[in-house]
């Protein structure tokens, strides 16, 4: 999802309204779900100036925010992206590893 934010409606707390408006059960042939949210969120142009970087970032962002646990929510910051890039470099060595047995 892209939310478009102007300069007042981004200072609110427009995350955490989203995630209370999802929050209450729903029931369903007498089934009950009780969702939660996950959620990434980056801000332009201050985390990237395109909107695909932005995507980017807002993709980062949930991937760490996964690691959390559900009901959370995280705004992009560089140190994930790096952080990112180390597990994915552990992960590729540890399969070359794997792979030479």
């Amino acid at each position: 999802m892209v939310k478009l934010l102007g300069r007042d409606e981004a200072a609110e707390n427009w995350p955490g309204r989203l995630a209370e408006a999802l929050g209450p059960p729903i029931e369903h042939e007498s089934r009950v779900f009780s969702p939660s949210t996950t959620m990434g969120v980056a801000l332009g142009p201050y985390d990237a100036g395109q909107a695909d970087e932005l995507m980017r970032c807002a993709e980062t962002a949930m991937q760490w925010v996964r690691t959390e646990g559900p009901g959370c929510v995280a705004f992009y910051a560089s140190a994930m992206s790096d952080q990112f890039r180390r597990w994915m470099d552990i992960e590729a060595d540890l399969q070359a590893a794997l792979n030479q047995e």
